[in-house]
């Protein structure tokens, strides 16, 4: 019979380091729901700056984001240097599909 180790028997160094600072944010990484994945993004959310660059975030990241928490995720990763604004975006959508553009190339 086959029985599982802990993860401080079988993971590097670094992936024990990753596990620690998962279960800091109050889960433990064997066996996270979405739930508790939730819980670690609005974490990494809340402290965005100081852990963008820690290796389990990007480990974390990696691994896929909630859809619940990924546009507010990405929207602090790319940022938004332009100021562009939702009403913007849909009038600079909608020159670009008008007939008028589309007959002016063709």
């Amino acid at each position: 019979r086959l029985v599982s180790k802990p993860v401080e028997e079988v993971a590097t160094p670094q992936q024990q380091r990753m596990h620690r600072r998962v279960r800091e944010c109050g889960v433990d990484k064997r066996g996270l729901g979405e739930e508790d994945l939730v819980k670690v993004w609005e974490d990494v959310l809340n402290n965005f700056e100081a852990r963008v660059r820690q290796r389990w975030v990007q480990a974390l990241w990696r691994g896929g984001v909630p859809d619940s928490v990924r546009g507010k995720l990405w929207r602090r990763a790319v940022g938004n240097r332009l100021g562009l604004t939702t009403a913007r975006y849909e009038e600079m959508l909608a020159l670009c599909l008008s007939p008028q553009r589309s007959s002016v190339e063709g």
